[in-house]
């Protein structure tokens, strides 16, 4: 079950995904939940009020409500779909949220459209029991309970949060870079492209873009590959080895040159020589 669920939720994020970002109610409804012995159930936000945060009805309601069903209560997992990084921060029974768990990761996002990086946190409450504990790390697609109806809590469902960087926001206005998608580390710009534009096309932050390029806001050069991340320290090259005094070359003697005439006399002083030796051989015997 686990597995399908999991490629249900990735074939969501393919869906959704607008420019490597996805809002992430948008995700949780696109999910249905699984039932024992039924079928599946689409998700939908329970309770009146048209997004469920914080409500004329509820107005210190601080997070929002899916449905579930009895079928599904301590059957059906909830997922780490946040990051690969993520980190369980919180794990505990509480009186009100039941069994609640926190998982929290520094990853690119937008709040209400505007771009930064930032600490996001994700809280499941209500939860049937808990498989992490708080200083886990928690991989990409791991579970974290299942779902329940412990705490206060009206029936089976799942009560979900949306802190960034320590402020509890309506999980509406988040949209988050999809962790399945490898995010890109430089971008081509283009005719009439800005910080501000690139920075909400990829989730990385203005000053950010600024620090890591330097370029004057008014002259983003058309073309030029801009990092969207922080680039790698320049690399330092191998100092060059010392120049080495080569040895100078041997002089090479000329090879002699004789004219005819004196190779006449080298010939005749050879003769007389050895006309000598032959002399004081014969006396020798």
């Amino acid at each position: 079950m686990l597995n399908t669920r999991i490629q249900r939720y990735i074939d969501a994020i393919d869906r959704l995904q607008n420019g490597g970002f996805v809002n992430i109610v948008s995700l949780i409804l696109s999910v249905p939940i699984e039932r024992k012995g039924m079928g599946l159930l689409p998700r939908c936000i329970t309770g009146k009020g048209a997004n469920g945060y914080r409500t004329k009805e509820r107005p210190t309601h601080n997070g929002i409500d899916f449905n579930a069903g009895p079928h599904a209560e301590g059957y059906a997992p909830e997922i780490n779909f946040l990051a690969r990084n993520a980190k369980c921060t919180r794990s505990e029974m509480h009186n009100s949220y039941g069994n609640v768990v926190d998982i929290t990761a520094t990853i690119p996002c937008r709040v209400k459209g505007k771009a930064k990086t930032a600490k996001v946190t994700f809280r499941y409450a209500h939860l049937h029991n808990r498989k992490v504990k708080k200083g886990d790390s928690v991989p990409l697609w791991a579970e974290l309970g299942k779902v329940g109806q412990t705490g206060n809590a009206h029936g089976a469902h799942l009560h979900f949060e949306v802190w960034v960087d320590g402020k509890r926001i309506n999980p509406h206005d988040l949209d988050y870079l999809a962790p399945t998608l490898d995010k890109p580390t430089t971008h081509v710009v283009q005719k009439g492209e800005t910080y501000g534009k690139i920075s909400v096309r990829y989730g990385v932050s203005i000053a950010d873009l600024r620090k890591w390029n330097g370029w004057p806001d008014t002259e983003i050069p058309t073309g030029a590959i801009m990092w969207l991340v922080e680039p790698p320290a320049e690399s330092v090259p191998d100092p060059a080895p010392p120049e080495r005094q080569d040895e100078p070359p041997h002089p090479v003697e000329p090879e002699p040159v004789i004219s005819l005439e004196e190779f006449e006399q080298l010939k005749q002083q050879v003769g007389d020589i050895e006309a000598k030796l032959a002399a004081v051989k014969k006396a020798l015997l």
